[in-house]
């Protein structure tokens, strides 16, 4: 895949490997704490001994394949590369130890600066501010403490931070910018800390961009100890935030603060960026956040056919599943990529969910299944005014005259 330097959607049904390929391409960022992928045990059927498959993504290193015996000191299997813009590349290999976990290496790898926003983000719930640094929180601090906070929340555990826990990533959020408000600007008192200058307003211009229009976002407002976001239809703790409000302003967060802390240039990654909002917010969101920050190269794994269209200079790959043949003549299940062009890309949203995603309409499974039963009962060649009369009754009947359109496609295509 010939990555877009702006944006790379990746889109396909589930078990296809969007998430598997950014957790592939995370390897070249930064270390950070990353779950080890999970092998398959086998057994072979002639001999009875036992051993792993390294996953069902590289089922093809099966130790029992071909009547092969394991053998320990050849351990590195190389999966494919990773070429960068310098022109080097790196091999991605990964090493059959024998166990059910199992890593992923790059070797050659050429460090990027960036990192990935996992699909599942963290749920508004009130957490107190316990303390406030007597300076604030910097950016690359405040992403760290942030991150950490919201692994320990997707294992389900809580983050250890200088003998306090902390549940929930919104506190550290709060604290942040609690800090940013309060020693980022000169006072009578105080001068502003030059790494935090100017940083509280920042946050709310891009929160001005990237909120929907509807919520009518004014300002935040620090009300101690609390962040209160003001708005033209109300005031309300960021806490009790709606869960697809919060996964705007979270997702903003991560990458205002990596940005301020790393520089404008960077790679992120965004696991199911649809995850909690509505539709119409689906088909913006993304494009509002291309313009934000326009020296980010984002990677998006996505399901929703309003995130693929959504934003006109990227590329979009389909993981498709297809049949390969072995050695043996025997039929096996692999996946491809496939970029999707201009013209297919701007099509309506139930086309994108037929051609990429397969699911023919955007219509409940019963009704898919109805309007596919009266459209069997007429043909094309005959489909004379009385009977498009007829089939409109029968849909009528059923409760789907609006799907005529539907309808008579389905029996041109027939």
């Amino acid at each position: 895949m010939d990555l877009h330097p702006r944006l790379t959607v990746l889109t396909g049904p589930n078990g296809s490997g969007k998430s598997t390929l950014l957790s592939l391409l995370e390897i070249s960022m930064q270390p950070v704490h990353r779950e080890p992928f999970l092998a398959t045990p086998v057994k072979d059927k002639k001999t009875g001994k036992s051993s792993y498959s390294l996953g069902t993504l590289f089922a093809r290193f099966n130790p029992f394949r071909r009547d092969e015996e394991p053998d320990p000191s050849a351990n590195d299997h190389e999966i494919g590369a990773v070429s960068y813009d310098s022109g080097s590349i790196a091999k991605l290999t990964t090493s059959g130890a024998g166990a059910l976990q199992y890593q992923v290496e790059l070797k050659g790898r050429q460090v990027v600066v960036g990192f990935k926003i996992a699909s599942h983000r963290a749920t508004p719930r009130y957490s107190a501010v316990q303390s406030l640094p007597v300076s604030g929180i910097k950016p690359k601090d405040a992403f760290e403490y942030f991150n950490l906070t919201q692994s320990a929340y997707q294992r389900g555990d809580r983050y250890n931070r200088e003998g306090k826990f902390v549940q929930n990533p919104i506190a550290p959020l709060k604290e942040a910018l609690i800090g940013f408000a309060a020693f980022g600007a000169d006072n009578p008192h105080m001068k502003a800390v030059p790494e935090l200058r100017g940083l509280f307003d920042d946050f709310q211009a891009l929160l001005k961009v990237l909120l929907p229009l509807e919520i009518g976002f004014q300002s935040l407002e620090v009300r101690t100890p609390e962040i209160v976001v003001v708005s033209k239809t109300g005031e309300f703790p960021i806490d009790s935030a709606s869960g697809g409000l919060m996964s705007l302003i979270q997702t903003a967060w991560q990458i205002f603060l990596y940005t301020k802390a790393h520089g404008e240039k960077a790679v992120v990654l965004i696991d199911e960026p649809e995850n909690h909002l509505h539709p119409s917010l689906q088909r913006d969101f993304l494009g509002n956040l291309v313009n934000a920050f326009p020296k980010v190269q984002f990677i998006v794994a996505t399901h929703s056919p309003f995130v693929i269209t959504s934003v006109k200079e990227s590329k979009v790959y389909a993981l498709r599943y297809t049949k390969l043949a072995d050695e043996d003549k025997s039929s096996e299940t692999a996946v491809t990529a496939e970029e999707i062009d201009f013209v297919s890309k701007a099509k309506t949203a139930d086309k994108i969910l037929d051609e990429v995603l397969g699911v023919s309409v955007t219509i409940p499974t019963w009704a898919e299944r109805e309007l596919s039963r009266i459209a069997s009962n007429f043909d094309a060649e005959s489909l004379s005014k009385d009977a498009i009369d007829k089939l409109r009754a029968e849909l009528e009947s059923a409760g789907l005259s609006e799907f005529l359109p539907e309808a008579l496609g389905k029996i041109a295509s027939d």
